[in-house]
């Protein structure tokens, strides 16, 4: 699931998983509206995806990076978030928190000039963002 994406049937019994399911239902590359203000997801075996909104002040989205662990190549994480529709700046900073422990830069793949903007304003060394249409 890390590594590969694939598709699957879910249910889940959110009164028995109470606050638990969030940490699940952001695992998953599609929800049930509501389910989750964003993922964090396997797009093939060297990208992790986003999508949704990152803009929540928990440490949910740092918690998926780590249970997500998307893999190291040549000392990049590749993040495709084409698929993103807002990402806040503790978000980012979390990006670059989790390339720190890891080692390793990140290059977000993203449509959105404000997310460039952002990184730049806020000095993010470990995070290079790539515009694409």
């Amino acid at each position: 699931m890390t590594t590969l994406p694939f598709a699957a049937l879910c249910a889940y019994d959110r009164r028995a998983l109470g606050a638990n399911v969030a940490e699940i239902v952001c695992m998953q590359p599609i929800t049930n509206e509501g389910a989750s203000p964003f993922g964090v997801y396997a797009r093939g075996e060297d990208v992790v995806g986003l999508r949704g909104h990152l803009d929540i002040g928990s440490d949910l989205f740092a918690d998926a990076l780590v249970r997500a662990d998307p893999p190291v190549i040549g000392g990049i994480i590749t993040v495709d978030a084409t698929e993103l529709a807002f990402i806040d700046h503790r978000a980012l900073l979390a990006l670059a928190a989790h390339a720190r422990r890891r080692r390793a830069g990140v290059v977000v793949r993203s449509p959105s000039p404000g997310t460039a903007r952002l990184v730049g304003l806020l000095d993010i060394d470990e995070l290079r963002v790539e515009l694409v249409a």
